[in-house]
Protein backbone atom coordinates (compact mmCIF):
# COMPACT_ATOMS: atom_id res chain seq x y z
CA UNK A 1 0.00 0.00 0.00
CA UNK A 2 1.05 3.45 -1.15
CA UNK A 3 1.70 5.89 1.73
CA UNK A 4 3.10 9.88 1.84
CA UNK A 5 3.35 11.42 5.01
CA UNK A 6 1.56 14.51 6.50
CA UNK A 7 2.71 17.61 4.45
CA UNK A 8 4.13 19.20 7.96
CA UNK A 9 6.42 15.78 8.47
CA UNK A 10 7.44 15.80 4.70
CA UNK A 11 7.94 19.78 4.33
CA UNK A 12 9.61 20.25 8.41
CA UNK A 13 12.61 17.35 7.25
CA UNK A 14 13.30 19.11 3.87
CA UNK A 15 13.25 23.07 5.72
CA UNK A 16 10.72 24.47 3.16
CA UNK A 17 7.22 25.06 3.36
CA UNK A 18 4.19 24.89 0.79
CA UNK A 19 5.12 28.13 -0.37
CA UNK A 20 8.72 27.31 -1.71
CA UNK A 21 7.18 24.93 -4.44
CA UNK A 22 6.66 27.71 -7.03
CA UNK A 23 8.11 28.03 -9.95
CA UNK A 24 11.51 29.66 -9.86
CA UNK A 25 12.15 29.71 -6.35
CA UNK A 26 14.78 27.20 -5.63
CA UNK A 27 15.30 24.84 -2.43
CA UNK A 28 18.24 22.94 -1.04
CA UNK A 29 17.49 19.18 -1.03
CA UNK A 30 20.25 16.49 1.14
CA UNK A 31 21.70 14.36 -1.62
CA UNK A 32 20.83 11.55 0.35
CA UNK A 33 17.39 12.36 1.01
CA UNK A 34 16.76 12.81 -2.72
CA UNK A 35 18.22 9.72 -3.53
CA UNK A 36 15.62 8.13 -1.00
CA UNK A 37 12.69 9.94 -2.39
CA UNK A 38 14.19 8.69 -6.36
CA UNK A 39 14.10 5.11 -4.74
CA UNK A 40 11.10 5.86 -3.43
CA UNK A 41 8.95 6.86 -6.91
CA UNK A 42 10.96 4.19 -8.49
CA UNK A 43 9.51 1.25 -6.62
CA UNK A 44 5.58 2.77 -7.68
CA UNK A 45 6.66 1.37 -10.63
CA UNK A 46 6.50 -2.38 -12.20
CA UNK A 47 9.65 -3.36 -14.27
CA UNK A 48 10.31 -6.19 -16.70
CA UNK A 49 12.48 -8.00 -14.38
CA UNK A 50 13.44 -10.59 -17.47
CA UNK A 51 14.22 -7.25 -19.58
CA UNK A 52 17.16 -5.80 -17.04
CA UNK A 53 18.56 -9.03 -16.36
CA UNK A 54 19.83 -8.57 -20.08
CA UNK A 55 22.67 -7.02 -18.37
CA UNK A 56 25.46 -10.11 -17.89
CA UNK A 57 26.58 -9.04 -14.54
CA UNK A 58 22.81 -8.89 -13.63
CA UNK A 59 22.09 -12.30 -14.92
CA UNK A 60 24.95 -13.27 -13.39
CA UNK A 61 24.52 -12.23 -9.64
CA UNK A 62 20.89 -13.11 -9.85
CA UNK A 63 21.72 -16.90 -10.70
CA UNK A 64 24.38 -16.86 -8.23
CA UNK A 65 21.75 -15.62 -5.41
CA UNK A 66 23.84 -12.31 -5.11
CA UNK A 67 20.54 -10.49 -6.24
CA UNK A 68 17.26 -11.83 -4.80
CA UNK A 69 14.92 -9.14 -5.66
CA UNK A 70 15.69 -7.91 -9.20
CA UNK A 71 13.38 -4.59 -8.65
CA UNK A 72 14.57 -4.53 -5.52
CA UNK A 73 18.10 -4.19 -7.12
CA UNK A 74 17.04 -1.85 -10.05
CA UNK A 75 15.56 0.71 -7.55
CA UNK A 76 17.94 1.23 -5.29
CA UNK A 77 21.26 1.00 -7.35
CA UNK A 78 20.44 -0.01 -11.14
CA UNK A 79 19.12 3.22 -11.73
CA UNK A 80 22.03 5.09 -10.27
CA UNK A 81 24.23 3.52 -12.23
CA UNK A 82 22.76 4.65 -15.14
CA UNK A 83 20.57 0.89 -16.19
CA UNK A 84 17.94 0.64 -17.57
CA UNK A 85 14.43 -1.38 -17.03
CA UNK A 86 11.56 -1.66 -19.61
CA UNK A 87 8.26 -0.50 -17.56
CA UNK A 88 6.34 -4.09 -17.43
CA UNK A 89 3.43 -2.52 -19.08
CA UNK A 90 5.49 -1.84 -22.73
CA UNK A 91 3.25 -2.56 -25.46
CA UNK A 92 4.46 -3.16 -28.35
CA UNK A 93 1.77 -3.14 -30.91
CA UNK A 94 1.12 0.40 -29.16
CA UNK A 95 4.71 2.03 -29.69
CA UNK A 96 4.78 1.07 -33.43
CA UNK A 97 1.44 2.29 -33.99
CA UNK A 98 1.94 5.32 -31.95
CA UNK A 99 5.95 5.60 -33.87
CA UNK A 100 6.01 5.19 -37.04
CA UNK A 101 9.48 5.56 -37.67
CA UNK A 102 9.59 3.05 -35.39
CA UNK A 103 7.25 0.86 -37.46
CA UNK A 104 9.81 1.75 -40.50
CA UNK A 105 12.76 0.80 -39.00
CA UNK A 106 11.44 -2.54 -38.00
CA UNK A 107 9.80 -3.07 -41.52
CA UNK A 108 13.31 -2.39 -43.14
CA UNK A 109 15.26 -4.56 -40.79
CA UNK A 110 17.33 -1.35 -39.02
CA UNK A 111 15.94 -3.04 -35.52
CA UNK A 112 14.56 -6.01 -34.54
CA UNK A 113 11.96 -4.94 -32.37
CA UNK A 114 10.06 -1.88 -30.83
CA UNK A 115 11.27 -3.15 -27.73
CA UNK A 116 14.89 -2.66 -28.86
CA UNK A 117 13.87 0.89 -29.94
CA UNK A 118 12.35 2.10 -26.86
CA UNK A 119 15.66 0.49 -25.23
CA UNK A 120 18.56 2.09 -27.44
CA UNK A 121 16.47 5.39 -27.93
CA UNK A 122 13.03 5.72 -27.29
CA UNK A 123 13.59 6.46 -23.58
CA UNK A 124 16.03 9.05 -24.32
CA UNK A 125 13.56 10.91 -26.40
CA UNK A 126 10.90 10.83 -23.98
CA UNK A 127 8.76 8.22 -25.75
CA UNK A 128 6.16 6.69 -23.70
CA UNK A 129 5.90 2.89 -23.63
CA UNK A 130 2.30 2.60 -23.62
CA UNK A 131 -1.22 4.23 -23.59
CA UNK A 132 -1.62 4.64 -20.06
CA UNK A 133 2.14 5.78 -19.75
CA UNK A 134 1.67 9.25 -21.85
CA UNK A 135 0.49 11.96 -19.34
CA UNK A 136 2.82 10.72 -17.30
CA UNK A 137 6.08 10.88 -19.39
CA UNK A 138 4.81 14.08 -20.59
CA UNK A 139 4.08 15.72 -17.23
CA UNK A 140 7.95 13.98 -16.48
CA UNK A 141 9.69 16.12 -19.87
CA UNK A 142 7.91 19.11 -18.65
CA UNK A 143 9.38 19.48 -15.46
CA UNK A 144 12.88 17.90 -16.28
CA UNK A 145 13.27 19.96 -19.03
Amino acid sequence: MAFFPHPSHFFDSLGITADDLVAGKQVQVDGAVLRELIQMALSATKIDEDGYRRYDDIDKAVEAGAIENVSEHYFLSGYFEGRFAVSADFDSQWYMNTYPDVHYAITNGEIESAKQHYLETGWYEWRAPSAGTVDYVKKWDRLLK
